[in-house]
C-alpha cells in the first residue's frame, strides 16, 4: 500500500507540473501581460476606398498601387509588421503586399505594371511592410506631405500589392487589406478598405464593389 500511494503522489505531482507547464504555455501565447492584438484606428479611413483593377494574362505578374498610407494624430512612432489581403478569390493570387516610397520613386506612386521585367524595376522602390515604421507627428525625416482638411498629411509610404491570375476569369474584388502594426510595444489591427480586381478579359467586366 506505501508504494501505490508513493506512486500516486508521485502522478500528481506530475500532473500539477504538467498542468503549471500548459498554464505558462497559454498565457505566453496570448500575450500574458494582458496585451494580445487589439482593433487599432491608427489610420485614417476619410479617403474612402484605394481600388485597383486591370486585365492582366494567366500567371503574368502586376503591380497594382492601391492608396498612400495616412497616420492620424499621434505622438508615438506606428511600427508595420504584417499586412494581409482580405476575401482572395481561387484563382487570383496575392504574391506580396509592398510598402513603396515615394520620395524615392520621385513623389508619386508606381500605379499600376504588368510584365516580367516590372519587379527588377520596381524593386529598388519596394520595402517589405515590416521594415515601414511612421511618425504621425511627421518630423523632418518623415517627408509627410500636408492634404486640404480634415485629411492628416501623406506619409512617405504608398501601399502595392503584387499579384497574378492562375486561370482565366474574372475576380471579384478582394474585402480589404487588414494591417497589424504596433505602437509602445502594443499590437493593433486595422483593417483598411483598398481592394483589387483582375481579369483576364475586358477590364470593364470586371465586378466592381
Amino acid at each position: 500500500m506505501k508504494h501505490r500511494r508513493a506512486d500516486s503522489a508521485s502522478r500528481h505531482r506530475t500532473y500539477y507540473r504538467l498542468l503549471a507547464a500548459l498554464i505558462v504555455l497559454t498565457l505566453g501565447a496570448c500575450g500574458g501581460d494582458g496585451g494580445g492584438v487589439r482593433p487599432g484606428d491608427a489610420f485614417w479611413l476619410g479617403a474612402g476606398m484605394g481600388y485597383g483593377q486591370s486585365t492582366v494574362l494567366i500567371d503574368e505578374p502586376i503591380f497594382l498601387g492601391l492608396d498612400v498610407l495616412r497616420a492620424n494624430p499621434g505622438t508615438h512612432p506606428i511600427h508595420l509588421l504584417r499586412a494581409v489581403v482580405l476575401g482572395v478569390p481561387p484563382g487570383l493570387v496575392v504574391d506580396h503586399v509592398w510598402a513603396e516610397s515615394i520620395s524615392r520613386h520621385g513623389g508619386t506612386g508606381l500605379g499600376t505594371q504588368r510584365g516580367t521585367v516590372v519587379l527588377d524595376r520596381a524593386r529598388p522602390y519596394l520595402h517589405d511592410v515590416s521594415e515601414v515604421t511612421l511618425d504621425p507627428m511627421c518630423g523632418p525625416a518623415a517627408k509627410c506631405v500636408p492634404q486640404p482638411s480634415p485629411s492628416p498629411p501623406d506619409q512617405d509610404w504608398y501601399l502595392a500589392v503584387q499579384a497574378h491570375i492562375s486561370r482565366a476569369g474574372s475576380y471579384a474584388a478582394t474585402r480589404g487589406i487588414s494591417l497589424l502594426y504596433e505602437v509602445d510595444g502594443q499590437r493593433y489591427q486595422q483593417t483598411l478598405n483598398y481592394r483589387i480586381a483582375l481579369s483576364s478579359g475586358d477590364v470593364n467586366s470586371l465586378p466592381h464593389p
